[in-house]
């Protein structure tokens, strides 16, 4: 009788164990184009920032210096880099850049936008939001500038419109 229970009880584990084998194997099978925007080879020496779940935003150029992107969620850890192409925006010392976000928040939501350049950060904003988010800053330094959003908040936020324009 025992020898029975023991070869049950071994028959019902092994068939757990492949039931979550199989379950592991087929789920991570998601090649989504979503997958695809978060990967980036953009390379930051900020340790802080690297924790964060980095999404690759192409930014649409709607006129010269006028670039915008749309309906995208942020949530609580993505960080948003806004470089159209991997290539960031090429700025020169004295251009200014206005950023412009429509927002729609859920709960409470703190976002933070900055800018990289070579490999380094730049906060330019950090806050609580409602709905509406403005900020500029002034080149100082000729580059590639890569537009950074980070999500700070407790739930998620939608960026209805985003517009940065540079001049």
């Amino acid at each position: 009788m025992k020898k029975r229970i023991y070869l049950f009880s071994i028959t019902i584990v092994a068939l757990l164990i492949g039931i979550s084998v199989l379950t592991i194997v087929l789920g991570n099978n998601d090649t989504s184009e979503t997958k695809a925007k978060e990967i980036t080879e953009v390379e930051i020496d900020d340790e802080f920032l690297n924790s964060f779940n980095k999404i690759n935003v192409a930014l649409k150029e709607d006129s010269p210096n006028i670039y915008s992107f749309k309906n995208m969620k942020l949530h609580n850890g993505d960080l948003f880099l806004l470089n159209g192409e991997n290539t960031g925006l090429a700025l020169k010392k004295g251009d200014s850049v206005e950023i412009d976000l429509s927002i729609i928040p859920d709960g409470t939501s703190a976002t933070g936008v900055g800018y990289i350049l070579n490999g380094n950060y730049t906060k330019i904003f950090s806050a609580s939001v409602t709905d509406q988010l403005r900020t500029d800053f002034y080149v100082e330094e000729d580059g590639d500038y890569i537009i950074c959003i980070i999500g700070f908040n407790a739930n998620f936020i939608t960026i209805k419109d985003g517009v940065i324009s540079t001049n």
